[in-house]
């Protein structure tokens, strides 16, 4: 479950086109962050995640990960795109993971790569449902 700034329990989440990533992969994927998402919770506790938290930085290398179809299925020879795309594709996957758990999860918006684009930033409230 996610509650955003307002409180509000958030309801909807977009979805990953299914000729990027297919539906199985979806899968996979989210299964892999699910892992990851209970892995922050046991050792961060209420400290703030994003997508990029599992897969950006020091963990970019995706190939040979459940991941890597994100990035590797983009329709663009520019690497910097690509990488964007992915990213968006992977915080919805997360978006879903999260609204699904059993956990409260609280969210907000921040701006990331100096303002370039929004994503969504949460913490898990200590909470279960």
């Amino acid at each position: 479950m996610i509650i955003d700034e307002q409180g509000t329990e958030v309801n909807g989440t977009k979805t990953v086109p299914q000729e990027i990533v297919s539906e199985d992969e979806q899968s996979l994927i989210r299964a892999y962050l699910q892992g990851a998402v209970y892995a922050w919770c046991n050792c961060k506790k209420q400290e703030e995640f994003r997508f990029a938290t599992f897969a950006g930085g020091d963990n970019y290398y995706w190939e040979g990960t459940y991941l890597d179809p994100l990035y590797e299925n983009q329709e663009t020879s520019d690497n910097k795109k690509a990488f964007a795309e992915a990213a968006k594709y992977g915080g919805m996957l997360l978006k879903q993971v999260l609204k699904n758990d059993k956990r409260v999860f609280t969210s907000k918006k921040v701006q990331a790569n100096g303002g370039a684009w929004q994503v969504n930033v949460y913490s898990w409230t200590g909470k279960v449902r």
